[in-house]
């Protein structure tokens, strides 16, 4: 891993990070015992039973210029053909396309190692679309400027009386919290990407103060 992160600030050295969309999702379950991140898809989807995985989800998309794309589900994740459809084929490829047009340019997409993104269904829609990939090291926090935010989300969501006590009021709180969070804020966390390659660089792939 050591070697796939040095390789990784080689390639990102003088990276224009306003070229580049961050998309991340994080778990809340009812209960302080919070479980792996999975990705599911936005608020007022259809979600079909056969896309779905067990669990309480919760996902965002998080962009350098805008709070991103927030939403729910009960009752699971999403396979690699899940995601194509609902999330890719959908809010992924508007919200790229709408900021494509803003700034003019293409916008490169950072996906973690999921299943759902790496399975060949996603991988075929994000070509049909015309999506491309930034690589991203799998299991490298380290790189990922999203990760703290999810500390802070999921600190003020169980800070809130009553948050754990069912799903709809989980919800709630998640998306109060969420709606609190600023461009600035997010951008303080993504504007340090040359920061990040540098750490990197000089740990020689072990871990940083990120």
């Amino acid at each position: 891993m050591m070697e796939a992160q040095c390789n990784w600030a080689g390639d990102n050295t003088n990276r224009n990070w306003d070229w580049v969309a961050w998309v991340d999702k994080t778990t809340l379950n009812t209960g302080e015992q919070l479980e792996q991140p999975r990705v599911t898809g936005k608020k007022g989807e259809v979600y079909l039973p056969k896309y779905m995985k067990k669990g309480d989800l919760f996902w965002l998309e998080l962009f350098p210029w805008a709070v991103g794309k927030n939403g729910h589900v009960s009752g699971g994740g999403l396979t690699s053909e899940g995601y194509a459809k609902q999330i890719t084929n959908g809010p992924l490829n508007q919200f790229l396309a709408d900021l494509e047009v803003e700034q003019g340019h293409k916008i490169l997409v950072v996906e973690d190692g999921a299943a759902a993104h790496r399975g060949i269904a996603a991988q075929c829609a994000q070509k049909e679309l015309g999506i491309e990939q930034l690589p991203h090291s799998s299991n490298a926090p380290d790189l990922n400027p999203i990760e703290p935010l999810w500390n802070i989300f999921k600190k003020h969501v169980f800070k809130i009386p009553g948050a754990c006590k069912n799903l709809d009021k989980l919800w709630k709180a998640a998306k109060m919290v969420w709606d609190a969070f600023t461009e600035e804020g997010i951008n303080k966390y993504t504007d340090r990407m040359d920061a990040h390659v540098e750490a990197v660089k000089v740990a020689k792939g072990c871990p940083t103060e990120f």
